[in-house]
This record gives structure tokens, C-alpha cells and sequence, in this order.
């Protein structure tokens, strides 16, 4: 390996060591699995995932953030999400979670997404049952977050889901200034 390329795989294995789902995991796995993913630099805007995608890939946030939208039929983008480090995007049947239809993922900022395939992601699940572990703490998350927004539509006014999603937002990409929380989420 050149100098690049160390540097590339060092850096590779640092954000590997760094994602919840491959946290408990030696140096040794980590390498090991760094071997069965690919790593993609992303520019900020790129489209990393649309409904012309085959699905057979699942995308894993190592840096930066991503938009989750939809295009609706007058050309206008409905933002889903927004996700940050750590966030697995894409096809997860193999984890009992579909792709949304229709959906896009563009990145927001300067990203690195590593790519990994649903039989790739068996086999190290298989392989190290850590990760499985892993896996459903994270789905088991993104399920409370999905009840709490339903319980929110179901019993709260406008005005209260409103405040609770700036909050939300808030914490999630605020940066304190003079005048107060600015949310930088795009």
C-alpha cells in the first residue's frame, strides 16, 4: 500500500471503530469488515440513493448528513428526514425494513457513506453476533421515535408537535449564537 492508501484505510477503520453498529468489536474485526465494505467520499448535494436504485444496498452515515425526500408529482421535494453519523439508509429487507418508495438521499454536506450489500451485512452478523445486537438497538430506536411522532399526530395540537419538532431539530443540529439556537440542518 502507498502512503494514500494507508492513510485512506486508516481513516476508513478510524470511522468503522466510530459507528454504533460495530461498537464491541476488536481492531482485528473491524479490519475485518473494512475488507467487506466500500467507503464513497461524497460532495455535498450528491444523490446517494433514488428509486432507480437496484435495492440491493444498504448505506451506512459514517460522516456528515443526508436528506431523505420525495419529488412529489409537480416537481416539489418533500423532506422526509434528515439523518446524521450513524444512520443506516436504504434497502434493509434483510432487517424487516423496506426502502421508502420513491425516496431520495442526497447528502447536505461534504459525507462518507460506507456501502454494503444485504448478504455482505448477513454474513458479518453471522460472523460477529455483536452487530446483530447492534442492529436491533438501532431499528428498536428508530421504532420509538416512529410511536412517539404517531402518539404526537394522535393526541397533540399543531402547535405543540410544532414546538416539539424544533426542539427536536434543535438538539439534533443547533449551534448556539448570540441571538440564539440557529438549526443548521441544510
Amino acid at each position: 500500500m502507498n502512503v494514500e492508501q494507508r492513510r485512506s484505510w486508516s481513516e476508513k477503520l478510524g470511522l468503522l471503530r466510530e459507528l454504533e453498529l460495530f461498537a464491541g468489536l476488536s481492531a482485528a474485526d473491524i479490519e475485518a469488515i473494512g475488507h467487506a465494505t466500500t467507503m464513497t467520499h461524497c460532495s455535498r448535494g450528491q444523490v446517494i440513493l433514488s428509486p432507480d436504485d437496484p435495492p440491493e444496498r444498504i448505506h451506512i452515515l459514517k460522516k456528515g448528513k443526508v436528506r431523505v425526500y420525495r419529488v412529489t408529482p409537480d416537481g416539489k421535494q418533500l423532506t422526509l428526514d434528515i439523518y446524521d453519523r450513524g444512520t443506516i439508509v436504504g434497502d434493509m429487507s434483510l432487517l424487516g425494513q423496506d426502502r421508502i418508495p420513491g425516496a431520495y438521499a442526497e447528502t447536505l454536506d461534504e459525507a462518507v457513506i460506507c456501502t454494503i450489500t444485504p448478504a455482505e451485512l448477513r454474513k458479518l452478523i453471522e460472523r460477529y453476533p455483536a452487530i446483530g445486537v447492534n442492529v436491533i438497538n438501532h431499528l428498536s430506536r428508530r421504532l420509538r421515535e416512529a410511536e412517539r411522532e404517531l402518539e404526537a399526530m394522535a393526541y397533540q395540537r399543531v402547535g405543540q408537535r410544532l414546538a416539539r419538532r424544533l426542539i427536536d431539530l434543535a438538539q439534533r443540529f443547533g449551534v448556539q449564537t448570540i441571538r440564539g439556537t440557529l438549526i443548521q440542518a441544510g
